[in-house]
């Protein structure tokens, strides 16, 4: 299995096994290129990690956990998930800011944690047939490893109406991606539990918007008139770059009128930068009820 990601990882390979256990990895070699070899363990060699990725909080991490009693034997940022786990078991994941996509065994318990990152930044892609879990970076590892390469004809019909493969499926059957900001717990005699640690945060704008659109009403001489240059300028479709003259005394956070054409949008001015500003975009549900005609 490992071999069929060799491209991931040209710098060493680390296997650990224990029973019907196995870890296995790729390196690709960037933090601690001497001392870093996975996979890690802890000090009394109960808990074993293989990582994909990068914890840039890592010397923080580093700095608490010795606080708390822990050894260290080297630099690199993936002991950090070892004695991460011995201290706040799952919830490590919730200390580490990063992206990662990792498999920790604990031998003591018996018991399996995949992870992967909040964003889903880094790949993890597992099966699971009633027995034996696979796990691995790519498919072609678990196809290595005697998964059959079956079409799920089903995501493929998917992926043709919408140009993507929605998570958590995957072309291949029986076949799965780890969602973003979620772990996958696998315990002694048990199946596989799908556990969500973090989902994006929900912004309520609806009461800033009934404030703005208030204002409006009552003070219109308060708003800041804005015309659209072009979307995108930001590199993201939700933003506008919008001319409003002057950048005299404009502040983020300013209310103002988006004109295009007889239509008006009330936004808020996000950035200020050479006499122009960014606005939200005038298609966010948020902001669609605030349109009103040019003649008020």
């Amino acid at each position: 299995m490992t071999a069929s990601l060799l491209h991931r990882g040209p710098d060493g390979a680390g296997y650990y096994v224990d029973g019907s256990v196995g870890l296995g990895m790729r390196r690709l070699a960037i933090i601690d290129v001497e001392g870093g070899d996975q996979p890690i363990d802890n000090e009394d060699h109960s808990v074993h990690v293989i990582q994909n990725g990068e914890i840039y909080n890592y010397v923080e991490l580093r700095r608490e956990l010795e606080s708390l009693g822990h050894r260290f034997r080297t630099r690199s940022d993936t002991e950090v998930l070892v004695h991460g786990y011995e201290e706040w078991g799952d919830d490590v994941v919730l200390h580490l800011n990063g992206m990662w996509a990792f498999a920790l065994w604990d031998q003591r318990n018996s018991r399996l944690l995949l992870s992967r990152d909040r964003l889903g930044i880094k790949p993890l892609h597992y099966t699971w047939d009633g027995r034996s879990l696979l796990f691995g970076s790519e498919i072609k590892a678990l196809l290595a490893g005697g998964w059959p390469a079956e079409t799920n004809w089903e995501v493929l019909d998917a992926y043709v109406a919408f140009g993507f493969v929605p998570e958590p499926y995957s072309l291949v059957r029986g076949v799965h991606r780890l969602p973003p900001g979620c772990n996958l717990v696998l315990a002694q005699a048990g199946s596989p539990q799908l556990r969500h640690y973090w989902q994006p945060p929900i912004v309520d704008e609806s009461e800033r918007l009934h404030e703005l659109l208030g204002l409006r009403d009552r003070a219109p001489e308060t708003f800041l008139p804005a015309s659209i240059i072009r979307p995108g300028t930001t590199g993201s479709e939700s933003m506008f770059l919008l001319d409003v003259g002057s950048d005299d005394g404009v502040r983020p956070g300013d209310p103002l009128i988006m004109r295009a054409g007889r239509i008006g949008l009330v936004g808020v001015v996000q950035q200020v930068r050479r006499g122009n500003a960014i606005g939200l975009d005038w298609s966010h549900p948020d902001f669609r009820a605030s349109a009103m005609t040019a003649d008020g």
